[in-house]
């Protein structure tokens, strides 16, 4: 089928609203375009100018031109976005802000791992009282592409540990954290709802799945 500007199937197309959004079909979510199309976002990783190679305009030039003539239509994260975007033609991009990272590196107690931020006990600091507002501080950068067709989404944050045991290890931090105060009373609403619970020992994988819902 034909493709639109971004990529979108022409074999198919709902109200455009000039940025990409989602919408339903029958059982099936689906990315539309700015366009109004239908959009299978097809994007590289790590799309990064290699520096000391040259020019860095003529290298995005080239690199746009290679994604779209191999049947990409877009880059992922921990891509050289603002190049790229300013390429003759373009392709759809994603931008990663790691808001957790960003303040655990403000906070303390993050230490680095293979591919990812490490966390006491695996939990993020997400109950941290002070994390709200540096949210809110920290979401203002996002404005900058707000008015921009080409940008598809936002990452938040990269393989956050959210495992089946968090609840079992949110109990393993000490009394005063923040964490440990947010899921002693998450247990103490649990098991008034729940009162059936109490008795598990020591938790049912549904009250780990309600937890990371909670989380």
């Amino acid at each position: 089928a034909a493709l639109s500007t971004y990529g979108g199937s022409k074999a198919d197309r709902r109200a455009a609203s000039g940025f990409f959004r989602t919408a339903r079909s029958g059982a099936r979510w689906w990315l539309v375009d700015p366009e109004g199309y239908p959009f299978i976002h097809v994007g590289v990783v790590n799309t990064t100018f290699p520096k000391g190679s040259g020019s860095a305009s003529d290298w995005a030039a080239t690199t746009t031109d290679l994604l779209h003539a191999h049947g990409f239509n877009g880059t992922g994260a921990w891509s050289d976005t603002e190049l790229l975007r300013a390429a003759p033609h373009p392709v759809v991009y994603t931008r990663m802000w790691n808001f957790m990272g960003a303040y655990g590196a403000k906070r303390g107690g993050t230490y680095q791992q293979s591919g990812h931020l490490g966390y006491p006990q695996d939990c993020i600091f997400v109950f941290d009282p002070a994390f709200v507002a540096f949210c809110d501080d920290y979401a203002q950068r996002l404005a900058s592409t707000k008015d921009d067709p080409w940008l598809l989404g936002h990452f938040s944050d990269n393989e956050l540990p959210f495992y089946t045991k968090s609840l079992d290890n949110f109990l393993k931090l000490p009394p005063s954290d923040p964490g440990r105060v947010a899921v002693d009373e998450w247990r103490a609403a649990r098991r008034t709802a729940h009162p059936a619970e109490a008795a598990a020992a020591p938790f049912t994988d549904e009250m780990r799945q309600a937890f990371l819902g909670f989380v």
